[in-house]
């Protein structure tokens, strides 16, 4: 009998963590992209940086992969992945795409911190380089070790 109980309460608890956590995780990763690629327009047109919006970016990446890793690690919350089995391909992809873009980011802000048309050209260029080269490796990565379930 107690297993029954316990089996019903760990499936509460993953609903509820899927239904409230992972869903804000998610929206809050497309809704930084969303931000990131406003910021990018921005630097790009007013030779600019957004140094404050570097800090936000990395403490939403770090709070996101906590969100994700704890997921991925406690064996009750693992149960939304058996209930869902596309969910878990889903959350690694978004997630490091997240991360790349988020890099991506980095590299051009860096570039925007000094005003000189060549440099934040050159930037430009080496971020659409990362962006593209992350891409590919991780699509090559995931071709050879595909991602089934958790």
């Amino acid at each position: 009998m107690r297993n029954i109980f316990w089996d019903r309460c760990c499936n509460i608890i993953a609903a509820i963590f899927f239904i409230y956590l992972l869903w804000r995780g998610f929206y809050g990763i497309f809704d930084d992209v969303k931000y990131m690629i406003y910021a990018i327009f921005y630097m790009r047109d007013n030779q600019t940086s957004f140094t404050s919006f570097d800090f936000d970016i990395f403490y939403s990446l770090g709070s996101y992969c906590f969100i994700f890793g704890i997921t991925f690690a406690i064996p009750i919350l693992r149960k939304m992945y058996r209930a869902f089995p596309w969910l878990y391909p889903i959350t690694l992809t978004i997630l490091l795409d997240y991360v790349i873009i988020a890099l991506g980011y980095m590299i051009l802000s860096y570039g925007y911190q000094i005003i000189n048309v060549s440099r934040n050209k050159m930037f430009f260029i080496i971020m659409i380089v990362q962006l593209v080269v992350c891409r590919v490796s991780m699509c090559i990565y995931f071709k050879f070790k595909p991602i089934r379930h958790i």
